[in-house]
């Protein structure tokens, strides 16, 4: 059996911490103190608490994918180092026109599920308190209950789990209960109590027993002939590997692709000699540079800063060059 992967809880208002605020904040302040073999050596490590910053906000919010330039002002970080992460390496992907990730959606529903297990066994014990009290009031001698027949089918679930289970007032009126309203007979006990035994499958633990009062609970379940029938395991296994292998396969050919099309991009970057090339690659290689109109997320662009200094141009010819370039992709893709 493989062991799941270890996991441990990450409070979503980390950095929100006044330690961790003052930790952030000592970096910032002092950060010219370092070396620049440091802060490059430093540059993956950072990646790595981007990604984090952009969990924990995903935990409390929306991220829509024109709101990119707002998350870049909040969090302090270029907006292409954003686009980067959020873009290049599968961690996050697009969904109704925002970001989600796998990680967040997981982490909201175990929250959900631990929410709903606690109401249900808050309801339980309310249930099994409110039987107990109504079976407080009936006695051993009311005309309705037989010990004797209430025993025999105790006496059949003893030998099926192999116990020899001392059965409180409240279970033995329930079985009793159940045995004269829906009219059973000792064969139907015997096969709820066979299908019991064999169990059901709950995480990595095969085969687990229920207690005498889930079978109680769910005795009409128990009692049908394919409700617990034991499960194909060779089969799923077989199943579960070919999918695992066909998804080692599929994202062998995602990365595959990414790093071609990463070469693509470094060599088309490499070989700008001029303004028109510049314009060129921001279209083809900078999705946000292509669609966002706004002048002041442009100029913020580290891309389109580094270009536009180093082949002397302006917003107004970059905007210029793109309308001509959206109109020549529009009539192709018409073609």
């Amino acid at each position: 059996m493989k062991a799941s992967k270890p996991y441990f809880s990450h409070d979503i208002a980390t950095k929100s911490d006044e330690k961790i605020i003052r930790l952030m904040f000592d970096f910032r302040k002092n950060k010219k103190e370092f070396s620049e073999y440091i802060l490059q050596e430093l540059v993956p490590h950072a990646a790595y608490a981007i990604y984090w910053e952009i969990i924990e906000y995903l935990h409390e919010n929306t991220l829509k994918v024109d709101e990119l330039e707002m998350l870049s002002d909040v969090l302090r970080v270029d907006l292409d180092i954003l686009e980067k992460i959020l873009n290049n390496y599968e961690l996050f992907k697009i969904k109704d026109g925002a970001y989600i990730s796998e990680r967040v959606l997981r982490n909201l529903k175990l929250q959900e599920e631990k929410s709903e297990k606690a109401r249900q066994s808050a309801n339980k014990r309310h249930s099994k308190n409110k039987k107990y009290n109504e079976c407080q009031s009936e006695t051993i001698s009311e005309p309705e209950y037989n010990e004797e027949i209430t025993m025999s089918i105790i006496r059949i679930y003893n030998d099926k789990f192999k116990k020899s289970q001392i059965v409180s007032k409240e279970n033995k009126h329930r079985v009793y209960k159940i045995h004269t309203e829906n009219n059973l007979t000792l064969d139907t006990w015997n096969k709820v109590f066979s299908n019991a035994k064999r169990g059901w499958d709950i995480g990595d633990k095969k085969n687990v027993k229920p207690s005498l009062p889930l079978i109680l609970d769910k005795w009409d379940s128990f009692a049908s002939d394919d409700y617990f029938l034991a499960p194909d395991r060779e089969s799923a296994a077989e199943k579960a590997a070919q999918i695992k292998l066909e998804e080692a396969k599929e994202q062998a050919e995602k990365e595959r692709i990414r790093k071609i099309e990463d070469a693509e991009r470094e060599n088309a970057y490499n070989s700008i000699t001029n303004k028109e090339e510049s314009f060129e690659y921001m279209c083809k290689y900078c999705p946000s540079l292509k669609k966002i109109d706004d002048n002041k997320f442009i100029r913020r662009n580290a891309t389109f800063k580094e270009l536009s200094e180093k082949y002397n141009f302006s917003i107004e010819e970059f905007k210029e060059y793109r309308a001509d370039f959206l109109l020549r992709e529009l009539e192709v893709n018409n073609d």
